[in-house]
C-alpha cells in the first residue's frame, strides 16, 4: 500500500470512530480527544490534518443540533403533558397552582408566580406562587405600565431582566422593589396570558441570582402561558356554565313549586267561588278553607262576635271555640285572640300571632277589608307548616269573604233601610199611623206592643255613617231598630233593663268605633207610647251629661233623679211625680182632718228651722217634731238626706202650681 493509502485509510477510520462517538451520546470532549489521539499517532500530511478537524468541526454541529433538538423534545414533551394535566383539571384555584408548579419545573427555575388582571382597579394582583417565602411579595399589585410585569400586561409581550433591581429599563415603584428585594429574586422572566384580545394576567420565572433567559426558554414560557390561559379560561366558562347550571335548576325548582302553589291556590279560588255561587255562607267558606289548608278557620267579627268556624280543631282553644263559643268568648285566650285583630287592621295583611304563651298552634289573622273598613277576620290554625301559597290562599278567601259580607250587607241593608225609616218615624213629632206602624212591624218581624227601650248614643268626633253602621249591627243582632238623627245614633232595643241596655250599647259601639262613646237610656215602653218624647228627653240628658263633664257615661232617666223632669214634655210624668211624692201624706190629711201637707210647706219654707217654723205656724215646738215624724213614717223621706227633700220640695212646688189660679 503507497503512503497515500495509508494516510487515506487512517482518516477514515477516525471518522468511523467520530461517527461511532456522536451514535453513542459522547461529549464533546471525548470527540476532541479521539482527533487528537488520531493526529499524534500517525504522521499525517497538512491536507489530511486538516480534514480530520473539518470532521471535529461538523460533528461538534451535528452534536450540539442533536442535543438542542433532544432538549427541544423534552420541553415540548414536558410541554405537552402540562397542557394534558391542565385541561384535565376543572377547578380554577387547582388550574392556577399547576400552572405556576409546572412553568418552575420547565425553566428549572426557583420560583414561579402568577399575577391577574382586576379589571375594576386597572391593575395587576398577585394571585398564587411556587417556590415564594414571603408574605408581602404575594401581596402585591403592579399599576400596567410599573415594573418588569406591569410592563409585561401593558405591552402584551414578554420581558425578561437578569438583574431586575439595576434594570433602568422598567418604571420601579418602591414598593415593588421592597417586596422583590425581600423576596431575593434578581433574575425575572414575565410573559403575557392571553385569550383572543383579552388579557388575563402574567406568567414569571424567577431566579435568586443572575440568569439571562434564552429566546427558546421564553418562547417555551410563553407557549405554557398560552396553554395557561386557555386553561384558566376553559376552567372559568366550566365554572360560570356550572354556576348557570346549579341556577337554573335551582330556578327550575322554584318554578315548579311555584308552579304548584300557583294550582293550589287557583284550586282553592275556584273552590271557595264555587261555595259562594252556590248559595253557601260563611260556615261553608270557613270548612272548604280549612279543608284547603289544612286546618281550622274562624270568622271573627269585629265586635269578637264569632261568625263561623270550620276545618276541625287543631289544638285545645279550636276544640273548646267549636264545642262551646259563648264560653270561650269571655276567656282570657279569646281577648288574647281579639288584641291580635288589631294588627291586622293595622298592617292590612295577615299576621302571624302566638296565644296562650306559644303552647298552641300560632295563628295567621287576614283581616277582610272594604274601602279600608273591616268586615270581619278569617283565623287561621293549620296542622303543618303555613307556606307563602298559604297566606295567600288565606287573603283570598279574606277577598271571597269580604264579597260574601257585602252581600249580605247589602241585603241588610235593605232591610235596614226599613228599619230606619220606620224608627225615623216613631221619632218625628207628628205621630204616625198606629195601622200603618203594625203593618210595618209585621214585615219586619217586630212586634209593636212588646217593651223596648230607647237609647241615644254619641260618638263624638265619629263618622256619622260608620255610627250609623254600628248601631244598625248591635240593633239587628238584638233584633231593634237604629237610625242616626243629628250624628247620634238611636236605637229601640227589645228589653226592660234600661240601664244593662245602656252599658251594653256603649260598650259595644266604642269597640267598634274605637271611641269614647255617651249613652242615655229611657224607661221601656210600646213603639207607639210616645216614642218621640222619650227620643228627645234622652237626647237633652246626654247634653247635660256631656255639659256636667260626663264624656262616656251610660245613665237612664231613673238614675238622674227627678232632674229627668227637666227634659221630660209629658204632664202624666209630671203628675206621677207629685203622687209618688205627696199622695200618702194628702191621703192622711184627708182622713183625719190634719194638716201635714202645710206643715211640710211652711217647714221647707223656712229653710228646716224648727223654732222659726212652730212660731210662723203658732204651735209648739214638740208638735211640729210629731207632725214631721209622721211626714217621715208615711213617705219614707229621711229629712237629714239632702236629696230627699229636694224631691219633696220640688214636689210640694208643682202641687202648689197645679192648684194655683
Amino acid at each position: 500500500m503507497t503512503g497515500l493509502a495509508t494516510v487515506r485509510a487512517g482518516t477514515g477510520n477516525v471518522q468511523r470512530s467520530l461517527l461511532r462517538l456522536l451514535a453513542g451520546d459522547a461529549t464533546a470532549e471525548h470527540l476532541s480527544a479521539a482527533v487528537d489521539a488520531a493526529l499524534a499517532g500517525s504522521p499525517l500530511d497538512r491536507a489530511a490534518a486538516e480534514e480530520l478537524r473539518e470532521d471535529l468541526r461538523f460533528s461538534l454541529l451535528i452534536r450540539s443540533e442533536l442535543v438542542q433538538r433532544r432538549g427541544r423534545e423534552r420541553e415540548l414533551s414536558a410541554l405537552f403533558e402540562t397542557a394534558g394535566d391542565l385541561a384535565s383539571i376543572r377547578d380554577v384555584e387547582q388550574v392556577l397552582r399547576a400552572i405556576v408548579a409546572r412553568a418552575r419545573l420547565l425553566l428549572e427555575s426557583e420560583t414561579a408566580y402568577l399575577m391577574l388582571i382586576d379589571t375594576d382597579a386597572g391593575d395587576t394582583y398577585m394571585r398564587v406562587g411556587a417556590g415564594t417565602i414571603t408574605r408581602q411579595f404575594m401581596q402585591v399589585r403592579l399599576p400596567l405600565g410599573a415594573g418588569l410585569g406591569g410592563l409585561v400586561a401593558q405591552d402584551r409581550c414578554p420581558y425578561s431582566t437578569p438583574d431586575y433591581l439595576v434594570d433602568h429599563r422598567f418604571d420601579h415603584h418602591p414598593d415593588v422593589d421592597s417586596a422583590v428585594g425581600d423576596e431575593g429574586l434578581v433574575a425575572i422572566l414575565g410573559v403575557p396570558l392571553t385569550v383572543g384580545d383579552r388579557l388575563l394576567g402574567v406568567l414569571f420565572a424567577a431566579d435568586r441570582h443572575e440568569r439571562s433567559y434564552t429566546q427558546q426558554q421564553i418562547a417555551l414560557l410563553a407557549s405554557m402561558a398560552n396553554h395557561a390561559a386557555v386553561a384558566i379560561e376553559n376552567a372559568r366558562l366550566l365554572r360560570d356554565t356550572q354556576l348557570a347550571l346549579r341556577e337554573l335548576a335551582e330556578a327550575k325548582a322554584v318554578i315548579e313549586s311555584h308552579s304548584r302553589e300557583v294550582e293550589r291556590s287557583v284550586d282553592a279560588h275556584e273552590r271557595l267561588t264555587g261555595v259562594v255561587l252556590q248559595g253557601g255562607g260563611l260556615t261553608e267558606v270557613a270548612a272548604t278553607l280549612g279543608e284547603v289548608l289544612d286546618g281550622s278557620v274562624m270568622v271573627v267579627a269585629p265586635t269578637g262576635q264569632l261568625l263561623a268556624c270550620g276545618g276541625g280543631p287543631v289544638d285545645d282553644f279550636d276544640a273548646r271555640v267549636a264545642g262551646a263559643a259563648e264560653a270561650t268568648a269571655s276567656s282570657a285566650l279569646w281577648h288574647e285572640l281579639l288584641g291580635l285583630l288589631g294588627a291586622a287592621e293595622h298592617t292590612g295583611r295577615t299576621v302571624r300571632g302566638d296565644l296562650g304563651g306559644g303552647w298552641l298552634e300560632p295563628r295567621w289573622i287576614a283581616p277582610v277589608l272594604a274601602g279600608g273598613e273591616p268586615l270581619a277576620y278569617l283565623v287561621l290554625a293549620s296542622r303543618r307548616s303555613v307556606a307563602g301559597v298559604d297566606i295567600r290562599t288565606l287573603e283570598r278567601a279574606a277577598q271571597v269573604t269580604a264579597l260574601l259580607l257585602l252581600r249580605e250587607r247589602a241585603s241588610a241593608e235593605a232591610e235596614e233601610r226599613a228599619r230606619g225609616d220606620l224608627l225615623n218615624d216613631l221619632l218625628d213629632a207628628l205621630p204616625p199611623d198606629p195601622e200603618s206602624v203594625r203593618r210595618r212591624c209585621a214585615l219586619l218581624g217586630l212586634d209593636p206592643d212588646s217593651r223596648y227601650v230607647l237609647v241615644v248614643a254619641r260618638a263624638e268626633g265619629s263618622d256619622p255613617a260608620r255610627v250609623l253602621a254600628a248601631a244598625a249591627a248591635l240593633a239587628r243582632a238584638g233584633g231593634g231598630l237604629a237610625a242616626e238623627r243629628g250624628g247620634d245614633a238611636v236605637l229601640l232595643l227589645p228589653g226592660a233593663e234600661p240601664c244593662a241596655a245602656a252599658r251594653s250599647v256603649r260598650e259595644q259601639l266604642g269597640r267598634r268605633l274605637h271611641t269614647c262613646i255617651t249613652v242615655a237610656a229611657d224607661e221601656p215602653r210600646a213603639l207607639l207610647e210616645n216614642t218621640a218624647g222619650s227620643y228627645r228627653r234622652m237626647r237633652r240628658c246626654v247634653q247635660v251629661v256631656l255639659g256636667l263633664g260626663r264624656a262616656g257615661a251610660a245613665v237612664t232617666g231613673e238614675q238622674i233623679g227627678f232632674f229627668g223632669l227637666l227634659f221630660d214634655e209629658s204632664a202624666t210624668r209630671l203628675e206621677r211625680f207629685v203622687s209618688d211624692k205627696l199622695t200618702p201624706v194628702l191621703d192622711y190629711d184627708e182622713e183625719h182632718r190634719t194638716d201635714l201637707v202645710p206643715t211640710l210647706a211652711e217647714y221647707l219654707a223656712a229653710g228646716r228651722r224648727h223654732r222659726v217654723t212652730a212660731e210662723r205656724m203658732h204651735i209648739h215646738p214638740n208638735t211640729l217634731y210629731q207632725r214631721l215624724q209622721r211626714i217621715s213614717e208615711l213617705s219614707g223621706i229621711d229629712f237629714e238626706d239632702a236629696d230627699q227633700v229636694l224631691e219633696l220640695h220640688l214636689a210640694l212646688r208643682l202641687r202648689q202650681l197645679q192648684l194655683s189660679p
